[in-house]
Protein backbone atom coordinates (compact mmCIF):
# COMPACT_ATOMS: atom_id res chain seq x y z
CA UNK A 1 0.00 0.00 0.00
CA UNK A 2 1.28 3.46 -0.90
CA UNK A 3 0.58 6.37 1.43
CA UNK A 4 0.15 9.71 -0.27
CA UNK A 5 0.93 12.36 2.30
CA UNK A 6 -0.47 15.22 0.21
CA UNK A 7 -3.88 13.51 0.19
CA UNK A 8 -3.59 12.80 3.91
CA UNK A 9 -2.67 16.44 4.64
CA UNK A 10 -5.62 17.61 2.54
CA UNK A 11 -8.00 15.43 4.59
CA UNK A 12 -6.49 16.79 7.80
CA UNK A 13 -6.83 20.35 6.50
CA UNK A 14 -10.56 19.83 5.87
CA UNK A 15 -10.93 18.50 9.42
CA UNK A 16 -8.96 21.46 10.82
CA UNK A 17 -11.17 23.99 9.02
CA UNK A 18 -14.25 22.40 10.61
CA UNK A 19 -12.67 22.33 14.07
CA UNK A 20 -11.59 25.98 14.15
CA UNK A 21 -15.15 26.97 13.18
CA UNK A 22 -16.72 24.90 15.96
CA UNK A 23 -18.29 26.60 18.96
CA UNK A 24 -16.00 24.62 21.30
CA UNK A 25 -12.93 26.04 19.61
CA UNK A 26 -14.22 29.59 19.38
CA UNK A 27 -15.15 29.58 23.10
CA UNK A 28 -11.97 27.87 24.35
CA UNK A 29 -10.08 29.62 27.17
CA UNK A 30 -6.82 28.96 25.34
CA UNK A 31 -6.24 27.94 21.74
CA UNK A 32 -3.12 25.78 21.74
CA UNK A 33 -2.11 23.62 18.78
CA UNK A 34 0.04 20.56 19.49
CA UNK A 35 1.63 19.22 16.32
CA UNK A 36 4.80 17.36 15.41
CA UNK A 37 6.24 19.79 12.82
CA UNK A 38 6.15 23.54 13.46
CA UNK A 39 4.03 25.50 11.01
CA UNK A 40 6.18 28.52 10.26
CA UNK A 41 7.12 30.52 7.19
CA UNK A 42 10.75 29.80 6.41
CA UNK A 43 12.45 29.85 3.01
CA UNK A 44 14.44 26.77 4.10
CA UNK A 45 11.33 24.64 4.79
CA UNK A 46 11.44 21.28 3.05
CA UNK A 47 8.38 20.16 1.06
CA UNK A 48 6.19 18.85 3.92
CA UNK A 49 6.78 21.84 6.18
CA UNK A 50 6.30 24.23 3.25
CA UNK A 51 2.95 22.59 2.47
CA UNK A 52 1.87 22.97 6.10
CA UNK A 53 2.89 26.64 6.13
CA UNK A 54 1.11 27.33 2.86
CA UNK A 55 -2.17 25.56 3.66
CA UNK A 56 -2.51 25.15 7.43
CA UNK A 57 -0.74 28.35 8.46
CA UNK A 58 -3.40 30.76 7.17
CA UNK A 59 -6.20 28.68 8.76
CA UNK A 60 -4.49 28.79 12.16
CA UNK A 61 -3.55 32.45 11.69
CA UNK A 62 -7.19 33.37 11.03
CA UNK A 63 -8.40 31.16 13.89
CA UNK A 64 -6.42 33.24 16.39
CA UNK A 65 -4.47 30.46 18.07
CA UNK A 66 -2.46 31.48 21.13
CA UNK A 67 0.45 29.07 20.85
CA UNK A 68 1.81 26.15 18.86
CA UNK A 69 3.73 23.37 20.65
CA UNK A 70 5.97 21.12 18.52
CA UNK A 71 8.87 18.64 18.55
CA UNK A 72 10.45 17.76 15.17
CA UNK A 73 13.45 20.15 15.32
CA UNK A 74 15.43 18.10 17.89
CA UNK A 75 16.38 21.19 19.88
CA UNK A 76 14.55 23.64 22.11
CA UNK A 77 13.39 26.77 20.32
CA UNK A 78 11.15 29.75 20.97
CA UNK A 79 9.90 31.20 17.69
CA UNK A 80 8.09 34.48 18.30
CA UNK A 81 5.39 35.88 16.06
CA UNK A 82 7.95 38.11 14.36
CA UNK A 83 9.81 34.99 13.15
CA UNK A 84 6.98 32.47 12.75
CA UNK A 85 5.47 34.42 9.87
CA UNK A 86 2.05 34.09 11.48
CA UNK A 87 0.33 35.75 14.44
CA UNK A 88 1.19 32.98 16.89
CA UNK A 89 4.39 32.00 18.69
CA UNK A 90 5.83 28.50 18.47
CA UNK A 91 7.69 26.57 21.14
CA UNK A 92 9.68 23.52 20.10
CA UNK A 93 10.78 20.92 22.64
CA UNK A 94 13.76 18.74 21.74
CA UNK A 95 13.60 14.98 21.40
CA UNK A 96 15.70 14.69 24.58
CA UNK A 97 13.49 16.80 26.87
CA UNK A 98 9.87 17.09 27.97
CA UNK A 99 7.53 20.00 28.53
CA UNK A 100 5.13 20.91 31.33
CA UNK A 101 2.35 23.34 30.42
CA UNK A 102 0.07 25.06 32.91
CA UNK A 103 -2.70 27.58 32.29
CA UNK A 104 -3.58 29.85 35.23
CA UNK A 105 -6.43 32.17 34.31
CA UNK A 106 -4.96 33.97 31.27
CA UNK A 107 -1.29 33.20 31.97
CA UNK A 108 0.31 30.26 30.18
CA UNK A 109 3.47 28.90 31.79
CA UNK A 110 5.61 26.22 30.28
CA UNK A 111 8.80 24.58 31.40
CA UNK A 112 11.10 22.38 29.37
CA UNK A 113 12.89 19.83 31.52
CA UNK A 114 15.86 17.63 30.70
CA UNK A 115 16.43 13.90 31.25
CA UNK A 116 17.06 14.41 34.97
CA UNK A 117 14.02 16.72 35.27
CA UNK A 118 16.26 19.78 35.52
CA UNK A 119 14.79 23.03 34.22
CA UNK A 120 16.19 23.72 30.75
CA UNK A 121 13.87 26.52 29.61
CA UNK A 122 11.00 28.53 31.07
CA UNK A 123 8.55 30.80 29.29
CA UNK A 124 5.44 32.59 30.48
CA UNK A 125 2.95 34.50 28.39
CA UNK A 126 -0.33 36.28 28.97
CA UNK A 127 -3.09 35.24 26.61
CA UNK A 128 -5.03 38.10 25.07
Amino acid sequence: MTVTFDTYREQQLNWLKQEVNSEEFRCAAAKIVVIHMPIIKDKNNWYGMAQLAQHYGPVLHNAGIDLMICRHMHNNLWIGTEKSGFNYPVIVCSNEDFMEVKLDSRRLNFKIRGKESQLVYYQSMVLE
